[in-house]
């Protein structure tokens, strides 16, 4: 079915043999003449306990749409549909070789039987594997291609001792198939029972196998290539040598692998997969290969030899245990053209080279080379900050590392050997660096950026100086548009400030002027005497309102100073009002003299308010409004017998009565000292205390 038509789940039902079942995962492969299938999900308890390889089943689901076989599931979360039909033997397994398995999936779902060597045995699953049943993984090796068999069983059940490098014989189910969720039977040979592990040749001990010199290992991957067979029996699976070496470890790479060395011969070694051998037998296991050797470590190997594409040979798979320590070999002092040659590959050299740039790559700390007309790497592990090679671009250094050819990919033969592209060193830590001569301080590149820095400075300050007339361009107009918004609400509190406090007096006097008019109609004289005071009142709250909108604060000349003009306006107030009428007295105290037309003017209005205010708020019978000239000050009190408030809590603004208010603006323009005191039913005391500064002439 193309995975097109298994996107849409259509419904299926198949008919078959079981070959294979688990419980953890829940998996089941159901086989017929035609193939094999894989089926995955849920069953009923009942019918469990029923099934077994041999089985004939009938099974009804919908068809999933696994990578990159489809399988068997259940319809939503329904139970799978499964009906045992009868009992049978098991179908025969069918050959097949590890290419076949690892190539493609055409054998998937069979029952099957492989192969091959045994490259290496783990366990997984378990409590680590959140909670599927255990597996024991077995790497099968044969004809270039890698399968692993998994046993879905206890792995106490199999005799693992000494598997590593014996050939097996594994006869399982192969499963391509991918649910959902990983689980240990994706891509593998799926392993009922123990005995379809076989042991067919078994390993030879790593203390029986005898020693191969690093010079010989490539003599033994051709040796091996080259063994003839028996012709009268079915040929076993080509399979690289299994050799054992001793030799002194010059780099080693965690979860990568080892360079190693024994005389001038040299060899790279692949790190094997985790130790994860079952514990029943991993006593007689291969040996645990953790941690990792240092440099000048002698170890003892155990691997398959190789030949990688594009040439060299390799240790394959490799067990290791350190047999002592010592001192890294020699390091060869080579050209840049012998690295170059192939024949210093995977050795330890030393060459001089200048340093063309230190970067940072993903594997770690990196130097660009250059020795003679060739350029080349040098590479650090990434060790952290320790690591870091601390030399100067253009600086002369000997580098002391693995040399490692870059070969091209294709043939795998000697020939390609010879013909390395490109070469790079390896170097264990920064200690392999050392520095010949430093470079000089005055480079082109310096002076370069001398200049560039230099032509920035003088660019960055022009632009500053643009930047900053703009500022202060911008500022200025704000500051422009601040004052005039200022301007125009301080003048709007003036002229309500200057309306209230001559308006407001002008119309209470002119009022009383009115009252009395209508007491006297009897007396027809009298009453033309108080509207005619009336009319001149109204004619200089006129002129007072005209002074107050267009600020008329210069005094003209002939205008009286501020005790006549102050005697003058409360007199207005009181004149013709009758004998029930306060009394304001005025009084002088000092020597009088002018003073500055504001300060007459705010002082006039602040006495005019509390005046106003006695008469209208607190029905006064007498106010007394005194006037002291000091050197530097002048002080005005305005004291009434009237009915008084609480001076602590004064009624706000918001309420109407805008008279202490404006009194306490009046004093601040002044910056003097307002100071209000009263309390209900004993009187007010309003005093001002205003500075005047005198320069010869009695002004400030």
């Amino acid at each position: 079915m193309s995975p097109a038509q298994a996107a849409l789940h259509p419904p299926v039902r198949v008919r078959g043999t079981v070959t294979l079942i688990a419980n953890q995962p829940a998996i089941l492969f159901v086989q017929d003449g035609s193939g094999g299938v894989c089926v995955f999900g849920p069953r009923d308890v009942a019918v469990r306990r029923l099934l077994k390889p041999g089985v004939v089943v009938e099974v009804e689901g919908v068809v999933q749409p696994g990578r990159p076989t489809p399988y068997i599931g259940p319809r939503g979360k329904e139970l799978l549909g499964i009906t045992v039909l009868a009992t049978a033997r098991p179908p025969a397994a069918g050959k097949a070789t590890l290419p076949e398995l690892a190539g493609s999936t055409a054998r998937h779902g069979e029952l099957v039987e492989v192969t091959g060597v045994v490259r290496g045995v783990r366990a997984e699953g378990g409590a680590g594997a959140g909670g599927q049943q255990d597996a024991t993984v077995v790497t099968l090796a044969a004809e270039g291609a890698r399968v692993e068999a998994a046993y879905l069983g206890p792995a106490a059940n199999l005799p693992t001792d000494q598997w590593v490098g014996a050939t097996v014989r594994a006869r399982g189910v192969f499963n391509s198939s991918h649910p959902d969720k990983p689980h240990p039977a994706l891509n593998r040979l799926l392993v009922f029972l123990p005995r379809d592990l076989a042991v067919e040749a078994p390993a030879v001990p790593r203390e029986k196998l005898p020693v191969t010199p690093v010079a010989e290992v490539d003599d033994a991957v051709a040796a091996a290539a080259a063994s003839p067979t028996d012709p009268t029996s079915p040929p076993p699976p080509a399979s690289p040598a299994r050799v054992r070496v001793q030799a002194t470890v010059t780099l080693a790479l965690p979860g990568k692998g080892l360079y190693v060395q024994d005389g001038p011969a040299a060899l790279w070694v692949d790190a094997p997969p985790p130790p994860a051998v079952p514990p029943a037998s991993a006593a007689a296991s291969q040996p645990a290969t953790a941690p990792v050797p240092r440099p000048g470590d002698r170890v003892d190997l155990v691997g398959f030899t190789a030949r990688r594409p594009g040439g060299g040979v390799v240790l394959e798979d490799a067990a290791w245990r350190v047999s002592g320590s010592g001192t890294l070999p020699e390091a060869a002092r080579i050209t840049a053209d012998q690295a170059l040659g192939g024949s210093f590959h995977a050795r330890l050299v030393s060459l001089d080279a200048v340093v063309l740039e230190v970067s940072r790559l993903s594997e770690g700390p990196t130097l660009v080379l250059q020795a003679g007309e060739r350029v080349f790497l040098a590479r650090l592990p990434d060790g952290g900050p320790d690591a870091q090679p601390g030399v100067k671009e253009n600086s002369w250094v000997t580098v002391t590392g693995v040399c490692v050819n870059n070969r091209l990919p294709g043939d795998p033969g000697p020939a390609a050997a010879a013909r390395p592209v490109s070469f790079h060193l390896m170097l264990a830590d920064p200690k392999g660096i050392a520095v010949i001569r430093a470079p000089n301080w005055w480079t082109l590149e310096k002076v370069l950026i001398g200049t560039g820095v230099m032509l920035a400075a003088a660019l960055a300050a022009l632009a500053w100086v643009v930047a900053l007339r703009r500022r202060v361009n911008e500022q200025t107009a704000v500051i422009r548009r601040h004052v005039h918004q200022e301007t125009v609400h301080e003048e709007r509190i003036r002229i309500a400030r200057e309306l209230h406090d001559s308006l407001e007096q002008d119309l209470l006097g002119i009022t009383m002027q009115l009252k009395a008019t209508e007491k006297l109609l009897d007396r027809p004289e009298r009453a033309r005497d108080s509207l005619s005071l009336a009319s001149a009142m109204v004619r200089r709250s006129q002129a007072e309102t005209h002074r107050a909108v267009w600020d008329l604060r210069e005094r003209k000349p002939g205008q009286e100073g501020l005790v006549p003009t102050l005697r003058q306006a409360v007199a207005g107030l009181t004149t013709g009002v009758g004998g029930g009428a306060p009394a304001v007295e005025v009084r002088v105290e000092g020597a009088e003299r002018e003073l500055p037309p504001q300060t007459e003017n705010h002082l006039l209005r602040v006495a005019l308010e509390a005046v106003t205010n006695a008469f209208k708020h607190a029905a006064a019978r007498t106010v007394v409004v005194a006037v002291r000239y000091a050197d530097h000050r002048v002080e005005l009190t305005v004291t009434d017998d009237g009915k008084g408030f609480d001076a602590a809590h004064p009624p706000p603004p918001i309420s109407g009565h805008f008279g202490l208010f404006g009194m306490g603006e009046r004093a601040q323009k002044l910056h003097g000292e307002l100071t209000v005191k009263s309390q209900p039913g004993r009187g007010t005391e309003i005093r001002l205390v205003a500075p005047v500064g005198t320069n010869g002439n009695g002004k400030s």
